[in-house]
Parts: C-alpha cells; structure tokens; sequence
C-alpha cells in the first residue's frame, strides 16, 4: 500500500470545490461523465443523501492524467459532517461493480488507509460469514 500526504482541504481539494463541480442535488447514487478539454473523460460516481444534496464523490480515471492519477486509480472524498455514516463503503462498493479497481495499487492518504483497512477488514468477515453459512 502506497502513502501520500494528507490533502488539505484548500484549494481545488477542497470539499465545496469537488462537489461545486456536479449538480446539487439529485437521489442515491449517480453516474457523471466529466468531459476533460482533450476529450479524455473521468468516471464519477456521486451519492446524494436523504435531504438530496450531494455528500459523497468517487472519480475513476480510465485514463493517465499526470501528474497526479493514474489510469486506474480512484479518489474518494465524503463531505466532512457526513464521514462515517457509510457513504464511502457505498461508493466504494459501487466502484468496485462497474469498474476493475486494484486496491492494493492505489495511493492512500494516512486517513484513506484507516477507510481501506476497515473495509477489507469487513469485506473478508462477509465472505467468511457466506462460506460458514454454506456449510
């Protein structure tokens, strides 16, 4: 597992600059096609909450953007007053359905590896649980 430094919420990083980039509001979670200038495009998956406001961004990128991503790789980001309530692990999940996501090639902030840590963790007791039930 690869560490980054922490993002700092400033900036093009910050939360209200992310989501300013998608629509407000909308129901569960949703598809958006970001069109960059060269034609090239980025995969995002967006969870809107129970008041219909945007709470969570997954992007996926199909595509080489240097400097910073990697065809490949994703980034996740859940509104701070919103983390814990199970948005990343939906996005999350969601990602993993639509697209070919290796975790373990991924860069993680110290924070995004407490997230990936815990979901593997519950990940292996799922199947674990499935498996023990098939007996």
């Amino acid at each position: 597992m690869k560490m980054v430094k922490p993002i700092c919420d400033v900036g093009v990083f910050a939360w209200e600059n992310q989501a300013g980039q998608y629509p407000e509001h909308g129901r569960g979670i949703q598809y958006h096609k970001a069109i960059t200038r060269n034609g090239l495009w980025i995969d995002c998956l967006l969870y809107y909450g129970d008041d219909s406001t945007i709470q969570g961004v997954l992007n996926h990128y199909p595509f080489d953007f240097p400097p910073y991503q990697k065809r490949g790789s994703i980034n996740l980001q859940v509104r701070k007053d919103k983390r814990r309530n199970g948005i990343g692990t939906a996005l999350l999940n969601e990602a993993i359905k639509r697209y070919k996501i290796n975790l373990k090639r991924q860069e993680y902030t110290p924070l995004g590896s407490k997230f990936i840590t815990a979901f593997q963790s519950v990940k292996l007791k799922s199947k674990r649980r499935t498996y023990c039930s098939l007996k």
